[in-house]
């Protein structure tokens, strides 16, 4: 299965005079060639986001911020820290060609999705010097104290493009379709 952005097709729906422009949706071609949408799905993790003590904006955020490119979220799901990030990446996996997740990435016990997604994937988590010297940087500024755990937010897996964080520490990461090949 592969991108083809240059896929330009238009289908009549059954009983609708007029056609379903598919023109303008992102389309990856299936067995036989055959068009199809790409699924998009969005998984939100955070005790603090099931209890209500903080408020999930990442949904409107991120379809706000994928619809200009034709794309939207077929499904999104909410989970608490911990071993719920497995199982839901386990479940969400095999069902997305875009899977975006957001949480899990601190410095707590319970931030767990760098470690998940690596062993999910079959990748090593490896250092990155430059994530870590930015975190330093920014402890220096706010007058925290590094320790250990902060520092655990410098591994990405291997393979992974990282993506800074401008408003905390734990940076983010990208992983292209089939990174371990």
């Amino acid at each position: 299965m592969g991108w083809d952005r240059s896929v330009r097709c238009a289908f009549r729906r059954p009983g609708v005079g007029r056609a379903l422009d598919v023109e303008r949706l992102p389309l990856r071609l299936g067995p036989l060639n055959v068009a199809v949408v790409i699924r998009v799905s969005l998984l939100t993790t955070g005790t603090e986001l099931l209890m209500g003590d903080v408020r999930d904006a990442h949904l409107s955020f991120i379809a706000q911020q994928i619809l200009p490119l034709g794309l939207r979220i077929n499904e999104q799901r909410t989970i608490p820290d911990g071993s719920a990030i497995e199982d839901a990446l386990k479940e969400l996996f095999p069902r997305s060609d875009i899977l975006f997740v957001t949480g899990g990435l601190g410095p707590t016990t319970d931030d767990v999705t760098r470690e998940v997604v690596s062993d999910l994937l079959g990748l090593k988590l490896i250092h990155d010097e430059t994530m870590m010297a930015n975190i330093r940087a920014r402890l220096k500024e706010r007058g925290i104290p590094f320790t250990d755990r902060i520092g655990r937010q410098a591994q990405v897996p291997n393979g992974a493009t990282v993506l800074a964080n401008q408003n905390g520490t734990a940076p983010g990461f990208y992983l292209k379709p089939n990174v371990n090949p």
